[in-house]
């Protein structure tokens, strides 16, 4: 799981190389539950993740607050 592909939008939001694990899936609309068994976390800890890319996103790039299909279409192209 995870990408090299580390947007600017994210990249000035602050979000982390380990918060961006995370988001990919969420964009995939895996569940939390199954993010955290491929990285090998607890469920809590991607639920922190989810929270911080929520509001570093929304807060500082105006980008939407589920990330959702739209970052998967972006991130697929």
């Amino acid at each position: 799981m995870g990408s090299d592909v580390f947007p600017d939008e994210l990249r000035a939001a602050g979000v982390t190389p380990r918060e961006l694990e995370v988001f990919w899936p969420v964009g995939d609309r895996l569940h939390n539950q199954e993010i955290a068994d491929a990285l090998h976390v607890s469920e809590r800890t991607v639920e922190s993740h989810v929270s911080a890319l929520l509001r570093k996103t929304a807060a500082r790039t105006g980008l939407p607050r589920r990330t959702g299909r739209s970052w998967s279409r972006r991130r697929n192209g």
